[in-house]
């Protein structure tokens, strides 16, 4: 029973680390801005603004998932509990990328209207959003299968650390 909570108190430790360096990324990459309910972001002369929990919790899992994936090739994939927060953390970062490449605005999916409206001009390429959008989504997509194949190998070696 003492193991248990002495485990579970390490882990909680590394947890709230993990929470703790989440929030100084935060403050580091959005300034003042991560403390309120939405973020500001300028991109050339767009102003977008998105809910700050749509930022502070893919980095919050990011970050736990870079620690316990640490720790899982430090115990060689011996110990369960930090396999199994390998695993969910990892999850839940391939669940936020797809979230927040949903959550990218209207204009950037389907283009803007420029006024006055440019249609007697014949362009068949896509617009420079599409294109954005495209390799974003591209991009997110990669690292989507870069986690997926991490996880996988966590499962097998913890699986054959236990026969």
């Amino acid at each position: 029973m003492k193991k248990i909570s002495n485990l579970l108190l390490t882990e909680t430790k590394w947890l709230i680390l993990s929470l703790v360096l989440t929030f100084f990324s935060a403050l580091i990459i959005f300034g003042r801005s991560i403390f309120s309910e939405y973020v500001d972001l300028h991109i050339h002369d767009t102003y977008l603004v998105i809910s700050a929990l749509f930022f502070t919790l893919p980095l919050f899992f990011l970050i736990n998932f870079l620690i316990y994936f640490i720790r899982t090739l430090k115990y060689r994939f011996s110990n369960s509990i930090i396999n199994l927060i390998l695993l969910l953390s990892g999850l839940l970062l391939i669940l936020f990328i797809s979230l927040l490449i949903h959550t990218i605005p209207p204009q950037f999916q389907t283009g803007w209207t420029v006024y006055p409206p440019l249609s007697g001009l014949k362009e068949n390429s896509p617009s420079l959003f599409d294109q954005a959008r495209i390799i974003i989504s591209g991009i997110a997509l990669i690292i989507q299968v870069f986690i997926s194949v991490i996880l996988l190998y966590t499962t097998y070696r913890w699986w054959k650390a236990r026969q």
